[in-house]
């Protein structure tokens, strides 16, 4: 019995030893929690460049052409196939195209350069105008004959008939260089498909012409 007793009093000790030792790992999870600081992610929220954006906006305004207010170069909402307006190196007049090379095929049987808010002529209306005709042509009978694009500013071609004066305007077109002032232009061409010869196509393109 006695060995018994020197053996229990002998193992108590070691019991009570390992039991102060458990906290060791708490103390190992204290640095463990230093590792994890809340700080570095409160300073990733440091830089809110919310002001980025609006700046951004205020320079897309500027790239518009601020010659005419209102007016910038490009083809309008709503045309039926897109327009491409480039000046032609030898005569340095416009040149008049279609955007898409296919587009070429389509029958073209007018052409108006006029003010942005000036109505085209056309059946509806009785064929009538009321604007500014910088520029009109058209086609005597437009199921039977047509031309194509691409075409120069004040030069007709093909079946092309210059039509300025029905509409008081110059013939060959207002000489554009004699504009005193940055004018807003319009150029509308219609045209109708040569199987669908009663579905009209309008395509419109606005350009800022400065003198």
């Amino acid at each position: 019995m006695k060995r018994i007793w020197l053996l229990a009093a002998l193992i108590s000790p070691a019991c009570s030893n390992s039991s102060k030792k458990d906290p060791a790992p708490a103390a190992s999870a204290a640095p463990s929690e230093k590792k994890g600081e809340p700080k570095p992610s409160e300073e990733r929220t440091d830089p809110p460049k919310k002001v980025d954006p609006i700046k951004k906006a205020g320079d897309g305004e500027q790239s518009q052409s601020g010659d005419v207010p209102g007016c910038s170069s490009a083809v309008m909402p709503g045309s039926d196939h897109n327009l491409a307006v480039s000046i032609d190196k030898d005569s340095g007049r416009y040149l008049i195209d279609f955007a898409t090379p296919g587009d070429r095929a389509l029958h073209v049987i007018a052409l108006y350069v006029t003010a942005p808010e000036d109505a085209i002529p056309t059946f509806k209306n009785g064929f009538k105008f009321k604007g500014t005709p910088y520029w009109m042509v058209a086609v005597e009978k437009p199921f039977t004959t047509y031309f194509q694009l691409p075409i120069l500013y004040g030069t007709v071609s093909g079946k092309a008939l210059d039509v300025s004066k029905n509409y008081k305007g110059l013939e060959g077109g207002q000489l554009l260089n004699s504009l005193t002032a940055p004018t807003c232009l319009k150029i509308t061409v219609v045209s109708f498909e040569a199987d669908q010869e009663q579905s009209f196509k309008s395509s419109e393109y606005q350009l800022s012409y400065k003198p």
